[in-house]
């Protein structure tokens, strides 16, 4: 990015952040949240509520019935535009028949600073 006088505009800051929280109704609410500097990967614990055992914590939704409960996890990868890329990962599921909700939050901000 450039400003009208062709000089580069640098970015001041860059961050990305992640959440996720559950609840299921009668047991604990669960939630974890990291930030780190943009070219740096963060990942968090997956979040759970609910009866059932904690099923394995993958990105992938999980076959209706094998667990009653809320769940959720997010991960963003390391990486630039100008190579890799970032990868972004994230889930929010719940099954049961009681109140509960899932979510799950990727976030990246730039900040620039104009002189």
């Amino acid at each position: 990015m450039t400003n009208a006088d062709g000089s580069l505009l640098t970015a001041s800051t860059a961050t990305t952040s992640i959440s996720n929280s559950v609840q299921f109704d009668g047991y604990p609410i669960s939630g974890f949240q990291a930030r780190s500097k943009t070219a740096e990967g963060i990942a968090i614990q997956q979040a759970y509520s609910g009866p059932s055992a904690r099923p394995a914590a993958t990105y992938s939704p999980q076959t209706p019935g094998i667990y009653i409960s809320s769940r959720a996890d997010a991960t963003i990868s390391a990486g630039w535009n100008t190579n890799a890329g970032v990868n972004v990962q994230n889930l929010a599921e719940g099954y049961g028949n009681a109140l509960g909700n899932s979510n799950a939050t990727n976030n990246a901000a730039i900040s620039f600073t104009v002189a």
